[in-house]
């Protein structure tokens, strides 16, 4: 009996001894086993025992190879802290330390490891849950874990390295790490992780010390799927500064902007990942609801500032692909654009209806609607103002990456003077391409007579802008009223526009800087009063043209009939104005024709400066009525029979018109018929010479006619005119020659004509 109880006790005392002193060997084997488990290879390392209830590892150096990489794991010293009932029972350690530490991961060549991945793939399965903090929280080695440095390097061949540098706290079933991150050995952001035993996170990306992405949120499992719902944000400016670091990033193109994204997002993960991995990605859901304001300075030349608020929400599910739908109300808006020709204070684009992208087999994008609202919109002396711009998007196709809009303005005002002109309707329809834009357009303006149709392209390769258009007919006899107050100029008042019509179409094209072009003008039956001139049946057909900086006119003008005392019709010309925005512009004058006094009036071709007029030519006199003609002298019982033909050299210059040696002369032998009044019967009584001339001239038969003229600036008209032949009535028809001078005041003449036009008027008026 008291060997057995010496034996027991002998028992009680050597078996915990022997497991004390077999603590460390243990704790090395601990270290082994979990390390081996991580798929580390041969896991072997020298160990210490400092003090009591303490492995020391001076160096820990492992490897470990799939087929697509090769980490090696250094460390050291590791110092592990351990309670014997915790390590005897769980095979876990109370502490452990670990100063510093390294990982190196070097990417392999596909082609070396596609056999060892060929040879796994029928074996290849992953449990994601063992991936949440849950699941590795409570497979560490130790309750509390610290590592002071962890340097982990990515070495991916021809590209940069990728460098993270930080440290781990796992204490209290949660874990704390601060790690900085490297490419290319130059630093580029830090980042703070904390997870919990119950799959709570927390992640921010911090650069300069400053928070570019923050996401917190929680795992939840069940038996087939992980849910994993987070609420995020990102300091775009931080991160456009971050990403500006990286050599070639989307950074380096767009410019710098400022503004925040915001949203909830949740995704759903099969539980289970084998190698079919595109049945799970088919399982696979996304849910994301955010909103986004961004805040760019000066993204082009002509706008200063561009500022989004879009609100977006996006899905990705099996059975509808990913769809992201911006919600009714996003906005863009741009402020202060323009350059020295245009001006735009703001302007705003404005969803009024989803606008939903689908991508499931193809891309597809549903219609849409947008209003365009912009503010204080200025074009050279143009102003323009007007309601929202409804814009419907129709037919996209964004395989080819076109679509189509139409687009409506209830209001549309222009101000080109002191008033801004009535309101204008317009619609159009404009199509796009990936090489071209093309839009219709259709103006109307009730008030003022305008209808304005036309369409416009613009190729996007080569810039080119082409546009056409048609205004049809407006009716002049009302313009100047309806105008008046919308022209930067005003009106003349000794300028009546009666009765007429005037259109226009053109076609212009913009390419390099380059304008080119032509405007077709059309005017039809106007009637014009200037002063007392009374210019009737207008009608024009010309042609401006447009050829980069110079603008030249080209036309055709006839004239029914122009009325100053006498009457002057059918006026013909053809002309070409060259130059018209230069300093003083050329006028050429090809051919010009008139009817005047029952002949034809002829110019030969002439040309002038506009500023400065200096006229040469010859008016070629066809077979003007001698009768027509001895009527303007206003003297009663004066006729005559004949034509008369000539040529009358004309100059203009500063202002004054003359003739010098114009001649005139009958086409044939005719008659003139003098039948005197009292008055002038009783003055020849009183003169023998005015009494023959005036029985000569009762019947004369003329043979000769002819006539030199000469006018001078202060309207002076000398008429040298010679007369011969017979009166068969008188002096038994012996032959008669005459030699007479008339001075006339020419402008005086033509005041008086239209005095004696207006006096018969205002007779006629009495006498009514």
């Amino acid at each position: 009996m008291k060997k057995w109880i010496l034996a027991s006790l002998a028992i009680l005392i050597v078996i915990p001894v022997a497991l004390y002193l077999a603590l460390p060997f243990l704790a090395s084997k601990a270290v082994e086993s979990w390390l081996s488990e991580q798929g580390f290879d041969d896991p072997h390392f020298d160990v210490a025992y400092p003090t009591n209830r303490e492995l020391l590892i001076k160096q820990l150096e492992v490897t470990k190879n799939t087929p697509d990489r090769h980490s090696t794991l250094k460390a050291g010293p590791v110092t592990l802290h351990y309670r014997p009932l915790r390590l005897l029972f769980s095979g876990t350690f109370e502490r452990i330390t670990i100063p510093e530490a390294s990982l190196v991961i070097s990417t392999k060549d596909l082609n070396q490891s596609e056999n060892i991945a060929n040879t796994e793939a029928s074996a290849f399965a992953v449990e994601l849950a063992n991936f949440l903090p849950s699941f590795w929280i409570e497979q560490t080695p130790a309750a509390e874990i610290l590592i002071g440095q962890l340097t982990t390097t990515l070495q991916l061949g021809s590209r940069p390295d990728i460098k993270l540098v930080g440290n781990i706290a796992l204490q209290n079933q949660q874990l704390f790490s601060r790690v900085e991150g490297y490419y290319d050995a130059q630093p580029l952001a830090r980042a703070d992780l904390h997870f919990t035993a119950n799959d709570r996170f927390s992640f921010s990306l911090l650069h300069d010390n400053q928070s570019v992405i923050d996401v917190e949120g929680r795992a939840v499992e069940d038996e087939k799927a992980i849910l994993i719902a987070a609420n995020h944000e990102t300091n775009l400016a931080k991160a456009h500064e971050l990403l500006w670091q990286i050599p070639g990033s989307i950074a380096q193109i767009i410019p710098g902007f400022t503004g925040a994204l915001k949203g909830r997002a949740k995704i759903s993960l099969q539980r289970t990942l084998t190698q079919d991995t595109t049945a799970w990605l088919q399982a696979l859901s996304f849910e994301d609801s955010s909103k986004t304001n961004i805040v760019a300075l000066s993204p082009l030349e002509t706008i200063k500032v561009v500022n989004l608020n879009i609100e977006t929400e996006t899905q990705l599910t099996n059975d509808k692909g990913l769809q992201v739908q911006v919600t009714p109300k996003s906005k863009i808006t741009a402020l202060n654009l323009g350059n020295n020709d245009w001006h735009i204070d703001k302007l705003d684009f404005t969803t009024q209806s989803p606008i939903t992208v689908n991508y499931f087999d193809k891309l597809t994008v549903s219609p849409f609607r947008i209003s365009l609202a912009y503010k204080d919109a200025q074009f050279g002396v143009m102003t323009l103002a007007s309601e929202p711009i409804e814009l419907d998007i129709q037919s996209v196709n964004a395989a080819k990456q076109t679509f189509s809009a139409g687009y409506t303005l209830k209001e549309l005002k222009v101000q080109l003077g002191k008033d801004p002109i009535p309101p204008f309707f317009a619609k159009g329809l404009f199509t796009f391409t990936p090489d071209t834009l093309k839009t219709s357009y259709f103006f109307v303006n009730e008030p003022l007579d305008i209808d304005l149709s036309g369409d416009l392209s613009y190729v996007i390769n080569n810039k080119l802008l082409k546009t056409n258009w048609h205004l049809k007919e407006i009716p002049t006899n009302e313009l100047p009223l309806k105008w008046r107050n919308y022209l930067p100029f005003k009106w003349p008042i000794d300028i009546q526009i009666g009765e007429g019509f005037y259109s226009q179409n053109g076609a212009l094209s913009w390419w390099d800087g380059t304008l080119d072009g032509k405007i077709n003008h059309l005017m039809r039956d106007l009637h014009v009063m200037y002063q007392k001139v009374a210019i009737e049946g207008i009608n024009a057909k010309s042609t401006t043209f447009l050829r980069d900086k110079r603008i030249d006119e080209q036309g055709t003008l006839t004239v029914k009939q122009v009325e100053q005392g006498y009457s002057l019709q059918k006026l013909n010309a053809e002309y070409r104005i060259n130059q018209l925005t230069s300093k003083d512009p050329i006028i050429n004058i090809n051919a010009l024709q008139a009817e005047l006094l029952g002949g034809t009036l002829t110019a030969t071709p002439f040309y002038t400066t506009f500023n400065d007029m200096n006229i040469r030519t010859d008016i070629e006199v066809s077979e003007l009525s001698l009768n027509q003609l001895l009527q303007l002298e206003n003297q009663p019982g004066l006729t005559g029979q004949g034509l008369l033909s000539g040529r009358i050299p004309l100059t203009y210059h500063q202002g004054k018109l003359a003739v010098k040696a114009g001649d005139i002369k009958a086409v044939q032998p005719g008659n003139i018929r003098y039948e005197p009044t009292d008055n002038v019967r009783q003055m020849g009584q009183n003169n023998q010479g005015l009494a023959i001339a005036l029985k000569a001239l009762s019947n004369f038969n003329y043979t000769t006619l002819s006539a030199n003229a000469n006018y001078q600036s202060n309207g002076d008209l000398l008429l040298q005119t010679q007369l011969s032949g017979s009166n068969p009535d008188w002096n038994k028809g012996q032959p008669v020659n005459f030699s007479i001078n008339i001075e006339e005041n020419l402008i005086q003449l033509m005041k008086s004509l239209q005095f004696a036009d207006k006096l018969a008027e205002q007779l006629q008026h009495k006498k009514q």
